[in-house]
Formats: C-alpha cells, sequence, structure tokens
C-alpha cells in the first residue's frame, strides 16, 4: 500500500524542521566555543548526526504509533473513508492537491542519490591517488613520520609513501595501517615540515575521517539543505584547527609551523582524505589562531564529550517524539449516530445490510465499507457466509490501517416465496478480534394471490 500523503507530509515537514535547528544550533555553538576548536568540533558533529538522525527516527516513531503528544479523537464520516479507499486493479487516485508530498519525497531521493554517487567517485578518485604512491626514500622522513607518532601515543606509526599527484602531505586513515603520501622531491631533511607530520598523524588520533565520512553522509541525506553544506565545511575548518593544536602542544614551534603552511601547495580536495592544505582561503585564520600566544588545548576532554553526547541523545529522542499519536478514530455513518464505544475495532458499514426488495429467486447485490477504527493496523484474514444462497466478492487477506476501509459487494439470492423476508449472516475473521457478523436482509417482491 502506498504511503499517504498526509503522512508523508507530515515526515517532510519534520525532516525540515528538525534538521535545520540542529544545524543551527551546531554553527552557533561552534562559534561559541572557537577558542576551544576540538569541543568545537565535537559538538558540530553531533548535531550533524542529529541532524541526519532525528528525522529518520521520527519516521520510526510514527510507523510504530509512539509520540509523546496523546492523538486527539477524530470523527470521520462513510464519504470520507470511502474516499480514502485502496483497493482495486489499478493505482488509487490520488487527489493533485495532495500528490505534492509525493512529488518532493521523489525529489529528495533523487537528489540523494545524485550526492551518493558524487561521494563513491570521490573515494575512487581518493584510491586511485594512492595508487600511484611508492614508498619514499627519504629516510629522515620515515624517522621524523614515526618520531611524531611516539609523540602522539598512537598505536601504529603510519606508512610513509611518495606520490607525484600530492602537492601536500596527505594521510589516508582507511584500512589496517594509515597512509601518509608525501609529495615527490622533498629535501631529504624534512625537518621544517615536522609540525605538518604532527598535524597529519593529528587527523589520525581524533579519528577525523570517520567525522568527515559523516559530514559527507549528511548531505547525502539532506542534500536539499544548504546549512547541510555549510555545516560540513565549518567541520572540515575546525578538524584542521584541532589538529594544529596538537601540533603545537607537541612541542613544535609555532612560527616554524606557521612558515611550513605558508610553503605548502593546496592539494585539491578528495573525499575521505585529509590534506594539511586543501585551500588558500583558511591559511590566514589558521596562522593567527596558531600564533596565539594563548596555551593551545588540543583535546576537547573525555567527560566533556561523553556528557555533550548524552545531552545531544536526550534531545533528538525528545525530538524524534515530540508529535501526537495516531488519532483515535470514530467513525459516523449515514445517520451521523457515532459508532458505540463498545464496538469492535474493524466494524461493517452500515451495520446491518439492507437489500430491500428483490425480484423473487434472482440476486441482488449492495457494497459494504469494512472500517478499521483502531488506532494500529489491523489484519482482515477471511469471511464464511451462513447460506449458500449469498455471496461475498472475493478478496485476499490484507491489512487496514487506522480509518481506513475496504469495498465490499455482497449478493444474496431473493426467496421464492413471495413477500418473504430473509435474514442471513455473513462473519468477517479480523485478526485480534472475536468474529464480525453481519445481518443481510432480503425481501421477496410481489405477494400471495
Amino acid at each position: 500500500m502506498a504511503p499517504s500523503a498526509i503522512g508523508i507530509e507530515a515526515v517532510l515537514w519534520s525532516a525540515l524542521w528538525q534538521s535545520t535547528a540542529w544545524l543551527i544550533a551546531g554553527l552557533l555553538a561552534s562559534t561559541l566555543l572557537s577558542r576551544r576548536p576540538a569541543r568545537a568540533h565535537a559538538v558540530l558533529l553531533l548535531c550533524i548526526l542529529g541532524a541526519a538522525l532525528t528525522p529518520l527516527a521520527t519516521a520510526g516513531f510514527r510507523l510504530a504509533g509512539w509520540g509523546l503528544l496523546p492523538g486527539l479523537n477524530r470523527s470521520v464520516d462513510v464519504a470520507d473513508l470511502a474516499a480514502r479507499l485502496n483497493i482495486g486493479d489499478g493505482p488509487p487516485v490520488m487527489d493533485p492537491a495532495l500528490a505534492w508530498p509525493h512529488a518532493l519525497a521523489a525529489g529528495w531521493l533523487v537528489l540523494s542519490l545524485v550526492s551518493m554517487l558524487h561521494l563513491f567517485a570521490s573515494a575512487r578518485r581518493g584510491r586511485r591517488l594512492l595508487s600511484g604512491a611508492t614508498p619514499i626514500n627519504s629516510g629522515r622522513l620515515v624517522a621524523l613520520a614515526k618520531q611524531a607518532a611516539r609523540r602522539l601515543d598512537l598505536k601504529r606509526s603510519p606508512q610513509v609513501l611518495e606520490c607525484a599527484s600530492v602537492h601536500c602531505p596527505v594521510i589516508w586513515c582507511w584500512g589496517r595501517r594509515p597512509r601518509l603520501v608525501m609529495p615527490v622531491g622533498l629535501p631529504d631533511g624534512g625537518t621544517a615540515l615536522r609540525g605538518v607530520l604532527f598535524h597529519e598523524l593529528a587527523h589520525q588520533k581524533r579519528r577525523d575521517h570517520l567525522a568527515s565520512l559523516a559530514g559527507e553522509m549528511v548531505r547525502v541525506v539532506l542534500p536539499w539543505n544548504p546549512l547541510a553544506w555549510l555545516t560540513t565545511r565549518r567541520l572540515r575548518d575546525l578538524s584542521d584547527q584541532a589538529c594544529d593544536r596538537w601540533a603545537i602542544a607537541s612541542g613544535e614551534s609555532p612560527t616554524s609551523y606557521a612558515e611550513a603552511l605558508l610553503g605548502l601547495i593546496p592539494q585539491p580536495r578528495v573525499v575521505l582524505t585529509l590534506a594539511a592544505l586543501n585551500e588558500r582561503r583558511t591559511v590566514a585564520r589558521r596562522i593567527d589562531r596558531i600564533l596565539d600566544p594563548r596555551p593551545a588545548v588540543p583535546h576537547s576532554g573525555l567527560r566533556w564529550t561523553a556528557l555533550v553526547a548524552l545531552a545531544t541523545a536526550l534531545v533528538a529522542t525528545g525530538a524524534a517524539l515530540a508529535h501526537r499519536q495516531p488519532p483515535t478514530i470514530e467513525v459516523v455513518d449515514e445517520t451521523a449516530d457515532l459508532v458505540p464505544e463498545d464496538a469492535p475495532e474493524v466494524i461493517t458499514i452500515p451495520y446491518e445490510l439492507d437489500l430491500d426488495v428483490g425480484e423473487r429467486g434472482l440476486s441482488k447485490s449492495l457494497e459494504v465499507l469494512l472500517c478499521n477504527r483502531s488506532r494500529e493496523p489491523r489484519d482482515v484474514l477471511g469471511y464464511s457466509t451462513s447460506c449458500g444462497c449469498m455471496t461475498v466478492e472475493w478478496f485476499e487477506p490484507r491489512t487496514l490501517n487506522t480509518g481506513e476501509c475496504m469495498r465490499l459487494r455482497i449478493t444474496m439470492t431473493a426467496p421464492l416465496e413471495p413477500g418473504a423476508l430473509k435474514t442471513k449472516y455473513v462473519t468477517f475473521y479480523v485478526e485480534g478480534q472475536p468474529p464480525l457478523e453481519l445481518a443481510v436482509h432480503l425481501l421477496a417482491a410481489g405477494s400471495d394471490s
């Protein structure tokens, strides 16, 4: 069964306001914490994850019927229920006014698929870049990389390679052993690049490749939201600033490190690779922070990060549940009488089917609605009739969602005796409730003469 336009509209609206609120909160918080780039990066990353996951959790909670707010009782008449029937051989007829949520959802899916393909293509470019790298001949650079790895307390030092396609140091942290790729032709001394090596290995220590992937994935999930693109760029900048702090905290001279950055050629950005310098626009701001005489604090603090992560999870769960439960449906029949409170959850409309008068020995038929007035989907398993003189249009077992009806044609043969009244019964079997019995009446035409 196709999702209802109303349900899709609710999901789209939730995705819009929830993701936008998370991203704005992340940008504001990262700005307030700009003096501590590691903390700013952690908060922004958590908000990015909240922006991507909260709408998905909301959709799941809606399907499960969960919500913090109680559902509102809603009276629905027969005409409204019949208009939302979804039976027959062909696709259901959709009101053009309700088609736009489906169009937006389809457009969202197409944009996400395009973004995913772009991500895959960029990752392949990174793999091709590494495929052309060879072990470096500079023993001095290999020794400096091992020294930086020990200083940063890394479990494994990276493999040091060189590649003609690389303009500045790049680290690839995917796989069993990270690979540090250097430009071809660096001086064998390489001491001036010690701070840059600390920066690159700090990416490995901080697991920034995972944060970078999370940033790319939020652009895949929310490709239509410009804030997703802005926060991803901001996340990369904060990652570089935090690694600059690690380079200074590891004992590198801020002046020497700043001079080394100015001597680098930016590396065109490749997704999932982490370069020492991607573009010139950030260099001035990075150097200002590097030369800041105040102590450089490179880490965010485990306890602080855990508390912020817990708070983020609680807020995300609350936001995902901040909607009403499915409404309680109160079905109204043709006489506008409410269904009794003790009526079963799946009912027939009308409650007794009067076929009126039929020609003797001939069949007459009318349609009846089988409707679900409960808060949960109900399975209609089948039916039986009390005599062979009555048939029900065949149907396969199916699920009725809340407020949904299915239309059934019931046919009965009129009595042979003129003026005789025949009453027979159709019993419907619904999972989770007692058998539902429908009385069917038919009066034979004519009278004895």
